[in-house]
């Protein structure tokens, strides 16, 4: 029996970053992709319902932590939301509410890191009741 395909959604206002951050993960082994909006993020998690999604908190043009929130309220727990903020403390991201995120992450994140929260991620999707 093979292992379940896990999926990320990468949401940064900056594409190449967001591509970068999408491709790393397609050669860990994730299904991802990134988008540059909120909209178009709200779009792709209705219709894909992704395991974990990944956006900074601050987005220049629009708000990562409304988005956050609006994801809670449609998919519940099931989906597992990973912050990276430059920001050094978790709530000074526009109010941000660590609440809202299963990890959060301070840049510069490194691979460590990042691989540490996908794995927790993947735990506690899998073990959740």
């Amino acid at each position: 029996m093979s292992e379940r395909a896990w999926s990320a959604l990468v949401i940064d206002d900056s594409p190449d970053a967001g591509e970068a951050l999408a491709e790393w993960l397609t050669l860990e082994g994730w299904l991802s992709e990134s988008v540059s909006s909120v909209h178009m993020a709200l779009a792709r998690i209705e219709r894909l319902r992704p395991d974990v999604v990944i956006v900074e908190p601050g987005l220049r043009l629009e708000d990562g932590v409304t988005l956050a929130a609006r994801v809670r309220q449609r998919v519940g727990t099931s989906t597992w939301l990973i912050a990276i903020t430059g920001y050094t403390r978790a709530g000074d991201a526009l109010g941000h509410e660590p609440t809202l995120f299963d990890r959060t992450l301070i840049k510069p994140v490194d691979e460590a890191q990042l691989l540490a929260a996908l794995a927790a991620a993947r735990f506690h999707l899998t073990h959740r009741h």
